[in-house]
């Protein structure tokens, strides 16, 4: 049973009111919400956005979400004009988890109009998760779901039993000096996989597709875990490479202040010829794996979809350019059924 929370979205504008129809929704997790199955997570951070299809009068005033006391967002809308304005916020207690009833309220100087009703599951992290192998990973909720806040270390996949079962082919270490300190490597920066390797298929089988637990790709990731959707990734981009990066583990200077916690490392690239590993741009950028592969529109090459945070971009990339074959880091995603 969905659980009862009034969430009022309000807006107080000096010059006439927002239509229905000049406001497509309230989203939560980065994006604007489509479908009931949105969340956000009980004590982290969360990005949110109002959404304007345009066409409305000029309206200039205040918007807020009362989530957790925030802040008064002031935005302003013009005539034809498509708008999407960030919120951003953390939920806390008590609010617990669960399925809840939000709603998007107009005020105006007659009452109030219920815009929109929307479904919204609140999650709430473990502390940490262990692979197969052992290693622990501590857990970071961002952009909606549960992430691992490091990369991953596997060399084994999880047998349903939660035990090391078959060797994953492609795991290597970053090693080319002067950063060829293979242990620091490691704890550092994780292992770096083909796509091959990080969903469970053959190398270079492109015909097989990788087999899917409650509807998500496991790959390499533990039990109860999977590799992230595109739509999961997406959500990510809802906040600037500054707020997902670490200080340390990149080029310098930079302003990186990791505030979602999210902790994301240079762990560079491993580019696989004839079997042998060749690594660059440790500092400089890293790429996670989804569990989407793609054809490459121009070359027709087997290519996968990547989460891509540089040094060079003050905003993340989601994009499909790396072939499957590279060897690049992997994060997990809790699975909410």
């Amino acid at each position: 049973m969905k659980k009862s929370l009034l969430i009022l979205m309000m807006a107080l504008f000096s010059a006439g009111v927002l239509s229905a129809q000049s406001v497509g929704l309230f989203g939560f997790s980065g994006g604007a919400a489509t479908s009931d199955n949105t969340s956000i997570v009980l004590g982290q951070a969360f990005a949110a956005q109002m959404t304007s299809a345009g066409g409305s009068e000029v309206s200039t005033g205040v918007a807020q979400a009362q989530l957790n006391k925030m802040e008064p967002v002031v935005i302003t809308l013009t005539p034809d004009q498509d708008f999407v304005h960030p919120v951003f916020g953390t939920l806390k207690a008590p609010v617990t988890p669960g399925d809840y009833n939000f709603y998007l309220v107009h005020f105006n100087p007659f009452g109030y109009d219920r815009v929109k009703e929307f479904t919204i599951k609140i999650l709430e992290c473990p502390a940490t998760v262990e692979d197969c192998d052992g290693n622990e990973y501590d857990v970071v909720g961002v952009g909606g779901f549960c992430w691992t806040k490091s990369n991953l270390k596997a060399e084994h996949y999880c047998n349903t039993d939660g035990t090391a079962g078959g060797e994953i082919p492609t795991a290597l270490v970053y090693n080319t000096a002067p950063n060829d300190d293979e242990a620091a490597n490691l704890e550092n920066y994780g292992r770096l996989y083909t796509w091959y390797s990080a969903v469970g298929v053959a190398e270079n089988d492109n015909t097989t597709e990788p087999t899917k637990v409650d509807g998500f790709v496991q790959g390499i990731c533990p039990n109860g875990w999977h590799i992230p959707t595109v739509e999961q990734m997406n959500n990510l981009t809802a906040h600037k490479t500054k707020v997902l990066n670490t200080t340390e583990f990149w080029l310098t200077p930079n302003d990186y202040n990791n505030a979602t916690g999210f902790s994301a490392h240079g762990a560079g690239v491993a580019t696989i010829v004839g079997g042998n590993p060749s690594y660059s741009n440790l500092l400089g950028w890293t790429n996670f794996w989804s569990d989407t592969k793609v054809t490459a529109a121009l070359t027709g090459d087997p290519v996968a979809t990547t989460l891509e945070l540089t040094y060079f971009c003050a905003d993340p990339k989601v994009h499909s350019i790396f072939p499957r074959d590279r060897g690049l880091s992997v994060r997990c995603v809790k699975t909410e059924l």
